[in-house]
């Protein structure tokens, strides 16, 4: 362990295993946004994911120690350099120059390297408030209990406050980044006329790579209306008598309008039993249909009166005491 004290002892060892730690680090990124842009797929497809992904507990636990060791190891070596390269200046520069063309920043004067102090200081308060919300919950209470890995990041990206945060400290850390896998590449040795304009322009890429796609999560995830979503919308809209999909309807009309329609169709049915009760009191006369063409043409024409018919009375019968024939005298 000696050849590793003496490294640490070194500012040119310090720079090689920060410059490695940063290569990992940005390893991990690749990984983590492509994991993260599964949101947009889809809930199941996410959830399926976070749970493969957590499964394994032994191998999870053993992924997560080697992350925070080379966070810390990185963060470390990032102060001890930094100390180490203030303390070898007796006082501040008037102009500060490098001896590395283009590599002053148009950003008020500002060096890389007192860039990346301020933009690695900002993605560590950034890293700490993601694990506290996605890791720990510590600011959430008992609100994303049971909650499923998508539930869970829609809840939390769905507070304003969260997303200014997560917003800004994408876009710090897309910057840390554009700067640090260049010069992570030349700590360890890859430092060439040849490939060096490669490999920062690589850099610039990967950053702004890396700003876009944490980034547009917060901006863009809340707003989509997934497929679940809308199903639940049109069951809603259902119940309330609505069959317009993406028509949103306020509660209170809905009601109105259920009894509305309540009332009326109260009404045509009231209005069915009167009619009813009415024809049965006075029922309507149906003229016989017409079995044959003769039977047709014997039928009065409408408007017109039947012809009076003779009954003929038995002989036998009497009517008030008198005979058929006394009666006819």
């Amino acid at each position: 362990m000696s050849w590793l004290t003496a490294a640490l002892k070194s500012s040119v060892g310090r720079k090689f295993l920060m410059g490695l730690t940063g290569l990992f680090l940005c390893l991990f990124l690749v990984v983590h946004l492509a994991g993260n842009l599964m949101l947009y797929v889809g809930p199941e497809t996410y959830d399926e994911y976070a749970h493969k992904l957590h499964s394994n507990a032994e191998l999870l636990v053993i992924a997560e120690v080697a992350l925070f060791a080379a966070f810390a190891v990185h963060i470390a070596l990032a102060i001890s350099l930094t100390q180490t390269n203030n303390a070898a200046r007796e006082q501040e520069y008037a102009v500060k120059q490098t001896k590395v063309p283009g590599r002053t920043l148009n950003l008020l004067g500002m060096t890389p390297d007192n860039t990346m102090v301020i933009t690695g200081l900002v993605v560590f308060l950034f890293l700490i408030v993601h694990l506290s919300d996605f890791k720990f919950e510590w600011a959430w209470g008992d609100q994303l209990d049971g909650l499923e890995p998508y539930a869970k990041a829609k809840f939390i990206l769905a507070d304003a406050g969260r997303v200014l945060i997560y917003v800004v400290g994408t876009i710090v850390l897309g910057v840390h980044v554009a700067h640090g896998l260049a010069s992570a590449f030349q700590s360890i040795g890859f430092n060439h006329p040849k490939y060096t304009p490669t490999i920062k322009g690589a850099s610039r890429i990967f950053g702004v790579v890396v700003a876009l796609g944490f980034g547009s999560i917060p901006v863009v995830f809340p707003k989509l209306v997934q497929p679940e979503d809308a199903d639940v919308h049109f069951q809603l809209e259902k119940e309330a008598g609505e069959v317009r999909l993406g028509e949103q309807i306020p509660v209170k009309a809905n009601a109105h309008d259920n009894n509305e329609r309540g009332s009326s169709a109260e009404d045509r049915q009231d209005k069915e039993h009167k009619a009813a009760a009415a024809e049965a009191k006075h029922p309507v006369a149906e003229a016989p249909a017409a079995t044959s063409p003769k039977e047709a043409e014997k039928a009065p024409a409408e408007g017109e009166k039947a012809p009076a018919e003779e009954t003929a009375v038995p002989a036998g019968d009497t009517a008030n005491g008198e005979t058929a024939e006394e009666s006819k005298e």
